[in-house]
C-alpha cells in the first residue's frame, strides 16, 4: 500500500496555488485524511504532529504561503520518520 505520509508529501509537491486560502483548504483536506489513518491513530506523537501541522495551516496561519510551505515539508518530513520509528 505504501506509506500515506510519502503520500502526503507527494500531495504537497503537486500542489501550485498561489494564494494562502487555496493552499490552506487543500493541505487541510490532506491533513484530515491523514488524521483518519490507523497510523496515525495508534501513535500519539502522529496524531499531535497532524493537530499541530492543523493548527499552524488553518487555525492560527501567519497567511505567508512560503514559509508555511517550508514548514509543513520539515513536518511531513518528521511524519515520515515518525513512521518509521513506529513500525519497528
Amino acid at each position: 500500500m505504501g506509506s500515506p505520509f510519502i503520500h502526503f508529501l507527494d500531495e504537497l509537491s503537486a500542489i501550485s496555488e498561489t494564494d494562502y486560502g487555496d493552499f490552506m483548504r487543500k493541505v487541510n483536506s490532506y491533513l484530515l485524511e491523514l488524521k483518519e489513518n490507523d497510523i496515525a491513530k495508534n501513535s500519539a506523537e502522529i496524531s499531535e504532529k497532524l493537530d499541530n501541522m492543523q493548527d499552524y495551516v488553518q487555525f492560527h496561519p501567519n497567511w505567508d504561503l512560503e514559509s508555511t510551505k517550508e514548514k509543513i515539508f520539515r513536518d511531513a518530513d518528521k511524519l515520515v520518520d515518525l513512521e518509521s520509528r513506529n513500525s519497528t
